[in-house]
């Protein structure tokens, strides 16, 4: 549905009157051309860039590859709905590109279907891309492509890679298959006659015999599909069978399975379901199905098309050409029209600017160019009122000499030209003055930005009577630095602008956020060391904060550490139990995890040599595969797991007791220490069970790559920096500079490195084998054949 819907807008293709000639863009539609929210961000700084010589082109060789993709596809309405199509089941959509020689259409675009297509990493720099080639096809039919050959469609970017999109159906894979379960079910239950919803009832005094020819000719009469749809004719009671608790929470199950997958494609239920009674509900999630799912997958389109074909394969100038699609969002015409009323008659907008924003030319002969004047002058406002008799006016505005009885009365809302609303907030504005609360050259300025249409000597006028009023300060209150005595009745001298108040450090017990590699900081704005880990969460490394893992290049699933990560976080909140308990109960809630994740990193470590040249032969001959884990691969996993949960288990207790160690050195008391770190620990729990949960997984899935690589016969690794890499994995790729023997080490329990700062660090955890090197680390390693 969503990518008919897409598919059936037409995309535009716009250039620079200066570069090329076409039909002139004005009003609305340049003013479209330049938002964001319509046109995407790439799209939109072009069209602002060139200002308004903006040209539609109608006629362009890119235009007639997009209307007639290739011999086998009648339309471009045809490639477009298999693209958006590709895009939201698989997050990814490709095209081959053949050049044709044909000046009209150079080439042609042929789509090639995302389940057959594997990416080459790139490892070189002469190659302005993270992915050096394609490889389509599956088992021994395979075709490569240089990177130049292929277009990808992304959907959105995915979690796990920087390579591939991801697609919605991915957050609902458990959902779309629990649904589909549950059709399946019912449709066997009404093939098979097992939905029961009638009951026949006999009388209690029938005999045996009697209930057995009664149910002997029911099933005679009514049993099979054959029999359906005849007409019942018997002496009994005929029941309604209701539907029990749980078979109704199983078929509120289906509905909510249901919701999570329309919720995931932003596709409101009125669009798929008459269950809407109210048409302006129905309208309004039409407007946002429009807004929220259509116009995304727009944007996404034509900043891709705009890159891939126009910049890359067609060689345009970058800023001259784009793409992009109108405005698919209906407006209310009304409420646009009444809001540029309004701006004209408050005069922040000149007539041809409310013309502009409403699709229409500006004014002939520059009428439309200057703001306009309101009709009716503005009258002077009533003097002030004390005890019924009228205050003559000094220069400044009226003089208020009595606190206890003046009344400051305004000039009547028709003498101004303001509405109620507005009168409301002028007199709201003109009280804080009154009551010391709102400096005067403050209110003034406030004013007339708010308040166009009231000349500014009238607003001077009326902030010039107030000011010089001041209340007596109730008792109670405290003097100022210049204010008078508690309980004097003289007027207080104006306090100085307070001054912006330097922001207090995070309260012990509440996580810091520092972005990653800076230098990290206690409550007390020290620097934190190894030895000195703050109670707030904030862990270190080397006297640096590292980010929350991001899985890079992982095929892992969100949902999968998600849950690892809750799990681990409970037991980290646990209390009691001895270290030996401790590390046996985490042993078991990371063992299913690490070896699944193992296993699919084993498997995709396979899937990766096949797409390499000579991976294919070096599978088949040694008859690998990772569907039943290896006795090598089982061992590493008991070790591993034993090991991994006893190094948690101390660090979570050394984490804890400096903590603790470094809240009393900060002058608590040990009790008040320790009652501060158990309120922390929550906090501290969620961020490192979710630290642990990726980095682990991370670390699991590239041990199962390296393991399937040695089972083949791999002999040589190699250390793949990612885009934007820390200093530290830069200095781990730079030592070696090229392969590495498979069994050999990138770093050894007590190596030093010395990054590009000077800074050393140590390496004490264990043997550094493959990314990640830290957490956070987005790395990866590749096999070298």
């Amino acid at each position: 549905m969503k990518a008919e819907q897409a598919a059936s807008f037409p995309i535009r293709m716009y250039a620079r009157s200066d570069k090329r000639k076409g039909r002139k863009m004005q009003g609305k539609r340049l003013v479209d051309l330049k938002r964001v929210e319509n046109v995407g961000s790439k799209s939109a700084q072009y069209a602002e860039s060139a200002g308004s010589n903006v040209v539609e082109i109608t006629s362009d060789p890119a235009l007639n590859i997009l209307h007639k993709p290739n011999p086998f596809m009648n339309s471009g309405h045809e490639l477009f709905v298999w693209l958006f199509l590709m895009q939201e089941a698989c997050g990814n959509a490709f095209t081959e590109v053949a050049e044709t020689g044909n000046p009209n259409s150079p080439i042609e675009l042929l789509p090639l279907f995302p389940q057959y297509m594997g990416l080459i990493p790139n490892k070189g720099e002469d190659i302005p891309s993270l992915v050096l080639g394609y490889v389509y096809g599956a088992g021994s039919t395979r075709v490569q492509y240089d990177y130049s050959e292929v277009i990808h469609f992304k959907r959105a970017p995915s979690m796990y890679s920087s390579l591939w999109g991801s697609s919605p159906l991915q957050a609902v894979a458990a959902e779309a298959d629990l649904l589909e379960m549950a059709t399946l079910n019912e449709l066997a239950n009404w093939q098979n006659g097992c939905s029961l919803n009638l009951v026949y009832k006999v009388s209690p005094d029938a005999t045996e015999a009697q209930v057995k020819q009664i149910r002997s000719q029911l099933e005679a009469r009514h049993q099979g599909v054959a029999q359906a749809n005849r007409v019942f004719v018997g002496s009994g009671e005929l029941t309604s069978l209701d539907l029990k608790a749980k078979e109704m929470q199983y078929r509120e199950g289906q509905r909510y399975y249901s919701q999570m997958i329309l919720a995931a494609y932003r596709v409101p239920e009125s669009k798929v379901r008459l269950n809407d009674a109210n048409l302006g509900s129905a309208r309004t999630a039409d407007i946002e199905f429009l807004s929220e799912s259509i116009r995304p997958m727009l944007v996404r389109m034509a900043e891709t098309l705009t890159e891939e074909l126009l910049y890359k394969r067609l060689g345009y100038e970058r800023g001259s050409v784009w793409f992009a699609y109108d405005d698919i969002v209906p407006r209310d015409i009304a409420t646009i029209n009444a809001a540029a009323v309004g701006l004209v008659q408050n005069r922040i907008w000149t007539p041809d600017e409310a013309r502009a924003e409403l699709g229409y030319g500006p004014l002939p002969n520059g009428e439309g160019e200057k703001l306009v004047t309101p009709l009716g002058g503005f009258a002077t406002p009533a003097a002030p009122v004390i005890d019924g008799e009228k205050v003559p006016q000094s220069p400044q505005g009226p003089k208020l000499t009595d606190p206890a009885t003046a009344t400051a009365v305004a000039a009547p809302p028709a003498d101004l030209a303001l509405n109620g609303a507005q009168i409301d907030s002028l007199l709201s504005i003109a009280q804080l003055v009154a009551a010391g609360q709102l400096p005067a050259p403050a209110a003034k300025e406030i004013l007339y930005a708010a308040f166009p249409t009231v000349p500014s000597e009238r607003i001077a006028a009326i902030i010039g009577g107030l000011e010089g009023f001041k209340p007596a300060a109730p008792e109670s209150q405290a003097p100022s630095a210049k204010g008078s005595a508690p309980g004097s009745n003289a007027p207080a001298e104006p306090a100085e602008a307070a001054k912006p108040a330097e922001q207090e450090p995070e309260p012990e017990g509440k996580a810091v956020t520092v972005a990653s590699w800076q230098t990290a900081k206690g409550p007390d704005g020290k620097a934190l060391t190894n030895q000195k880990r703050a109670a707030s969460g904030l862990f270190v490394m080397g006297g640096r904060v590292l980010q929350a893992f991001d899985i890079d290049g992982k095929d892992v699933t969100g949902d999968a550490i998600a849950d690892l990560s809750r799990k681990v976080e409970q037991w980290y909140k646990s209390e009691g139990g001895t270290p030996e308990h401790k590390e046996k109960e985490l042993a078991s809630i990371l063992r299913p995890h690490i070896e699944a994740i193992f296993q699919r990193g084993g498997i995709d470590g396979l899937s990766t040599l096949a797409g390499m040249p000579g991976g294919s032969e070096l599978i088949a001959a040694a008859n690998v595969s990772f569907d039943i884990l290896p006795d090598n691969a089982l061992r590493f996993l008991e070790t591993y797991t034993i090991r991994l949960a006893k190094q948690i288990t101390e660090t979570q207790q050394s984490d804890l007791q400096l903590a603790i160690s470094y809240a009393i050195e900060n002058g608590m008391t040990s009790d008040e220490a320790r009652r501060a770190v158990q309120e922390a620990l929550p906090e501290i729990a969620s961020w490192k069970a979710d630290q642990i949960a990726r980095t682990e997984s991370a670390r699991a899935y590239t041990s199962g790559n390296l393991e399937a690589w040695k089972e083949v016969g791999v002999e040589r690794k190699e250390w793949l920096l990612a885009p934007g890499s820390c200093i530290v994995c830069q200095a781990v790729a730079a030592k070696y500079n090229g392969p590495l023997d498979i069994n050999t080490p990138f770093l050894k329990v007590g190596d030093s490195l010395t990054d590009d700062t000077g800074q050393m660090h140590t390496f004490n955890y264990q043997d550094i084998d493959a990314a990640p090197l830290h957490p956070g680390c987005r790395c990866d390693i590749v096999p070298v054949i």
